[in-house]
């Protein structure tokens, strides 16, 4: 009786010793949905800001002290929190990957924020911290 115990104790321990291990290790939850549309902005190093306009499937970008110069793309889902940035000039809507592409996936969100972590086709990983554009 006193191994059965000591058993079912050891089992009851360790599960209460790994589950705070497992909740922590999990990657925080993102409220991807609530930046699908709307008006952003993130500071450059010259002190201008690139501000981004998106409407679910649709993004315009263009520098603060430039606002004539503006780069039109399609903006392809492929979950949640993941999505192909495309030059509008290149009308595929396929979902598959292709030279030019901008890979995106939002692995944060905060109030009034949201991180994103962006790459080239085998190109270099790079995040960017996107601000909602005060009204």
């Amino acid at each position: 009786m006193l191994i059965r115990y000591s058993i079912k104790m050891k089992k009851l321990l360790l599960v209460l010793f790994l589950f705070p291990l497992g909740v922590l290790a999990q990657k925080p939850q993102c409220d991807c949905y609530k930046v699908y549309t709307g008006k952003f902005y993130t500071e450059q190093e010259s002190g201008d800001s690139v501000i981004v306009e998106r409407e679910k499937t649709k993004q315009i970008e263009y520098v603060s002290s430039d606002p004539r110069n503006k780069l039109k793309l399609n903006v392809i889902w492929l979950n949640d929190c993941k999505y192909i940035l495309r030059d509008v000039g290149n009308s595929s809507w396929k979902a598959k990957i292709q030279d030019g592409d901008v890979i995106a996936e939002i692995i944060e969100t905060g109030e009034g924020y949201y991180k994103v972590r962006a790459w080239e086709k085998k190109g270099k990983k790079m995040e960017v911290t996107l601000h909602v554009y005060p009204k």
